[in-house]
């Protein structure tokens, strides 16, 4: 509103404004058309089968980044108490769009090496001279920090948009498990 009435004796940054507005005001319509796609997975599911899924499904692989209690791994944050702090709406939206809201502790960032090669993971640890990163296959990656000319943070995630990889039936199997986890 500010910036409209700053705007509004200016034609050309008027226009520019209403599209940026419009843009945005689209985005946010599509992401709620692709939520409401999969209400059905919202409520309902066997969480047996949606532990079997988190554990073994080849395609989603949850635990080769996740975990829950001591089993799977620590790439994405345990899953162990999930439903304590987010209600199925919140378990859906972080299984069909995961980039949406990623925790800075699980924000993965690119490196590009003097090389010219780029390598991207989530830093494990940080010394003067090497930064340590692991990829979204769980491998360790050491990189000299001297050979390392930008970094750059991601804000696409590493896990894969689970629409993707799983039926809306499995997805309403693995968020009935994850609702479980208290």
């Amino acid at each position: 509103e500010s910036a409209q009435v700053r705007t509004q004796d200016q034609p050309a940054r008027q226009a520019l404004l209403t599209r940026a507005t419009e843009k945005v005001e689209s985005s946010s319509r599509i992401e709620e058309l692709e939520l409401r796609r999969f209400d059905v997975c919202r409520n309902g599911g066997n969480p047996e089968v949606g532990k079997k899924i988190f554990e073994k499904h080849l395609g989603a692989q949850c635990v080769r980044c996740h975990k829950v209690g001591k089993k799977g791994s620590d790439v994405g944050p345990n899953l162990k108490e999930i439903a304590s702090k987010r209600d199925r709406d919140a378990l859906l939206r972080s299984i069909i769009s995961p980039s949406k809201e990623i925790d800075q502790k699980y924000q993965t960032q690119s490196f590009l090496m003097a090389t010219g090669e780029v390598f991207q993971g989530l830093v494990q640890k940080e010394t003067d001279e090497t930064t340590v990163i692991v990829d979204n296959q769980g491998k360790e990656i050491q990189l000299a920090n001297d050979d390392i000319e930008v970094v750059k943070k991601n804000t696409v995630s590493i896990m894969p948009e689970m629409i993707e990889v799983l039926s809306r039936r499995e997805i309403r199997d693995l968020v009935a498990y994850l609702s479980t986890l208290k």
